[in-house]
């Protein structure tokens, strides 16, 4: 048996190894291809031709980096209200039984399947100056940081509903039932059920952060400059400059 388990375990590991190498090829390959075109062209405008000066260039000025933090800042704030928004309502989805539960979550997950400049304009029409609840006051408040951040984290907060409810949705029901005869619902779902999902809420939560931090066209909608739309404008316009583009985009993975 000893030798056919081993057989098995390096055929499984062998298996493992291609997919992996397919995709680590099929996810970096267009990125490294488009490095090296863009350093080859105009790393060789720059002094001695060196990407270390390149870089100095590009990545050292302050307003760039201070435009990256408020567009961090962004994310982080919409990834929190998607959070309030979605946990309690996966929590409730997922492993309660209230009546209409799966109509209510099609509903709450609908704007999963729209782009959020739709519901960028929704709000437009809804708290714009010249909207149904508008005002002066509602529109000022809609273009800025404030309308961004409630835009995304409402678009997104259907993600964090759908991988809590699934995280809940895979704990064993006999571990419930055990805990709910010392325990009151409540507390059995904030302090045993709620924690056996984290893993499930962590993922949402970096989906949602990483959406929301390279989401580029609701704060366009409502003007606010964030580091995404700073490298994106450097594609297209008077502004081309793909070189640059590619250092600029290197601190948003990292």
């Amino acid at each position: 048996m000893g030798p056919i388990v081993n057989s098995r375990r390096a055929q499984a590991s062998l298996v493992q190894g291609i997919a992996a190498a397919a995709l680590a090829i099929a996810c970096l390959l267009p990125l490294v291809t488009v490095a090296m075109t863009v350093f080859s062209q105009d790393t060789s405008q720059a002094p001695n031709g060196t990407i270390a000066q390149a870089l100095h260039s590009t990545l050292g000025q302050a307003r760039l980096w201070v435009l990256l933090a408020k567009s961090l800042g962004l994310a982080l704030a919409s990834t929190a209200i998607a959070l309030l928004l979605g946990v309690p309502l996966g929590a409730l989805l997922g492993r309660t039984n209230v009546a209409g539960r799966r109509l209510a979550f099609l509903i709450h997950a609908f704007p999963l399947f729209l782009p959020p400049f739709l519901l960028a304009l929704g709000w437009l029409h809804i708290f714009g100056q010249q909207g149904i609840l508008g005002s002066v006051a509602t529109s000022r408040m809609l273009f800025g940081p404030v309308g961004v951040t409630l835009t995304l984290g409402l678009a997104f907060a259907p993600i964090m509903t759908a991988l809590t409810a699934l995280g809940l949705q895979g704990i064993d029901p006999s571990l419930e039932e055990a805990a709910r005869t010392v325990s009151p619902p409540r507390r059995v779902m904030t302090r045993i059920l709620l924690p056996l999902a984290l893993p499930s809420i962590a993922l949402a939560t970096l989906a949602v952060f990483s959406l929301a931090l390279s989401e580029i066209g609701v704060p366009m909608f409502f003007g606010v400059r964030t580091y995404p739309a700073a490298v994106f404008t450097r594609l297209g316009g008077f502004q081309y400059a793909p070189g640059e583009a590619v250092l600029l985009a290197i601190p948003l993975p990292v």
